[in-house]
């Protein structure tokens, strides 16, 4: 329990660390001035604690009363009886040059409303902790925060922040990941390849081959015409220029580049958080592969969400009057926002993909997801995809085969019919196991995007994330 009083130590009292007191504390564990003594029977219903000493806080526990304008004084815990045991990540406990060289935690800098009440000396050095056995690191009654997982600890910080340090592919289930033994590679990686983490093991060359994917059309680009005013931070209002692409025979604009809205980062990195969707809240392991929903975004529709956005100057322009009247007066950050190269819906493109030396399932399995009409799925490229940006379908326009018999090449033209019945029509083999797995029952939950359930409005976000952020200002069908 870590608690604290106000302004003024009883006078008679001296406190050591490592003694118990007896404390009245509110609802918020706050322990107000003459609410502490060494003696049980001073308070009725007194709550009995251990002392650990002043209280500290920030990046290496080193601000204290009167930084950032805390009143907090001092810090007690509350014994449970409960031993807590674990596996710390020696990420931990290496010297600040070796996290430096594998984790990033962000560049430090202060506020505006805590830069007068703020000592640090160590603006725009990043953010990494000492816990090891320094004068500077970690010792025996330091107060640390502490990640569990599983019943487990996991790791440990010296404040909130870094307690949730942890290598990314620990959160990865044994069963998915990454295959490091090229002699018994999973179906994906026998396709596509792998490197061998063995010594002087050679890896597995990967038997997929795919061309650059192009637009035939002869576009001319020029700097497109742009009403909206924007005021990025320590700066002056300016009016961003932005390039759009025509097509010259027909004058028709097919893209243009855009100044999307801020997106919500993504909190990868706290591996405990209620709020977050990346992790299994009780075990942290990664909750499985990301998806984005397909919408109905038009080029259109996100023209004028932008122009909306490009009116925003504070936060409350964004969220209303339903948040905290000292929030409101915020800056939108326009210098979050991110450009982007935005192709118009319908815009087609071409390219050629190969395999080498595939069986039967391998060539269904790639058709599957190639043709959009055998399953209707869609995949996810680029910038802005929780927007509604970046959703390609494709179809398979040709095929190219090499027989078995007489190694000679054999094409199945669109022309003639569709290239894929005609090869199901061929390859009997092939066939049956598209049939397999187009009844599979991971087929119902691929990223599809046709049909009257499956073109679905873009989600609000969680509760506890950009709070409210697209309520109202995201189209929707």
């Amino acid at each position: 329990m870590s608690t604290a009083w106000g302004h003024h130590q009883p006078a008679d009292l001296t406190l050591k660390p490592g003694e118990p007191y007896y404390v009245i504390a509110d609802k918020k564990l706050i322990i107000r001035e003459q609410q502490i003594s060494d003696n049980e029977g001073t308070f009725k219903n007194a709550k009995k604690v251990i002392y650990q000493g002043k209280y500290t806080f920030g990046m290496n526990l080193t601000l204290q009363d009167g930084n950032l304008e805390t009143k907090h004084k001092h810090r007690f815990y509350r014994k449970t009886g409960e031993t807590l045991t674990g596996k710390i990540e020696t990420l931990n406990l290496q010297p600040l040059a070796e996290q430096m060289r594998k984790v990033h935690m962000g560049s430090f800098k202060k506020t505006e409303e805590t830069a007068a009440t703020d000592p640090r000396k160590c603006e725009g050095q990043p953010w990494f902790q000492d816990l090891t056995d320094s004068p500077q690191g970690i010792k025996n009654g330091d107060w640390i925060y502490y990640q569990k997982l599983g019943g487990k600890v996991t790791s440990i910080g010296k404040n909130y922040q870094y307690k949730t340090v942890f290598l990314h592919e620990d959160t990865v289930p044994e069963d998915f990941r990454a295959c490091r033994d090229s002699d018994q590679p999973c179906p994906r990686c026998a396709l596509f390849g792998m490197t061998d983490e063995r010594d002087n093991v050679p890896g597995l060359k990967g038997r997929f081959k795919a061309s650059t994917l192009v637009n035939a059309e002869k576009l001319n680009d020029s700097c497109g015409d742009n009403e909206s005013t924007i005021t990025l931070k320590e700066g002056e209002p300016h009016r961003p220029n932005f390039r759009v692409w025509k097509k010259i025979a027909e004058n028709v604009e097919v893209a243009r580049q855009l100044f999307l809205p801020i997106q919500g980062t993504p909190k990868p990195n706290k591996r405990d958080d209620p709020d977050s969707a990346y992790y299994l809240k009780k075990l942290g392991m990664i909750a499985g592969a990301k998806e984005y929903i397909h919408t109905s975004l038009t080029m259109a529709s996100l023209v004028k969400l932008i122009e909306k956005v490009d009116r925003y100057r504070t936060l409350k322009d964004v969220f209303g009057a339903s948040i905290k009247a000292e929030v409101q007066k915020l800056e939108y950050s326009h210098d979050l926002r991110a450009y982007a190269h935005v192709a118009k819906e319908g815009l087609e493109f071409t390219g050629t993909l190969g395999a080498e030396n595939c069986s039967p399932e391998e060539v269904a399995a790639l058709t599957l997801l190639l043709e959009h009409n055998l399953s209707g799925h869609g995949f996810k490229i680029g910038l802005g995809k929780s927007f509604g940006l970046g959703s390609v379908i494709s179809r398979i326009d040709k095929i190219r085969i090499r027989r078995k018999t007489d190694y000679t090449w054999h094409t199945l033209h669109s022309a003639e019919g569709s290239p894929v019945a005609m090869l199901i029509q061929e390859h009997h083999d092939i066939g049956a196991a598209l049939e397999t797995l187009s009844v599979a029952a991971h087929l119902k939950n691929l990223n599809r995007t046709e049909g009257s359930g499956d073109r679905r409005p873009l989600p609000l976000p969680p509760d506890g994330y950009w709070k409210k952020f697209s309520k109202g200002i995201l189209p929707r069908e």
